[in-house]
């Protein structure tokens, strides 16, 4: 982001306001039981080693489970049990 370009500042603004913050989801995680965490879409956009500094580390020191920070070149697969996709759609 430039300096002084005021369309970037707002949008950065509104991105901060609709995402939630690193505390609120460190505890979150922690109080629901989650074993890993992995973070991806940060913003501001970093490189590895600061988004590991700026955003795993303050995880880490509420939540105990994995916490991964994605990059852009971080693929992932979720294994979904076929029961447990369902519950609760009917409900």
């Amino acid at each position: 982001m430039r300096l002084g370009d005021d369309r970037n500042e707002l949008l950065f603004r509104d991105i901060r306001t609709y995402h939630t913050d690193l505390l609120e989801l460190a505890n979150t995680a922690a109080e629901g039981g989650i074993d890993t965490l992995m973070l991806t879409h940060m913003v501001p956009t970093t490189d590895a080693a600061q988004a590991e500094l700026l955003f795993g580390d303050p995880i880490r020191d509420v939540f105990s489970g994995e916490v991964i920070v994605a990059s852009g070149d971080t693929w992932f697969t979720l294994d979904v049990d076929p029961q447990q996709e369902t519950q609760g759609l009917s409900e």
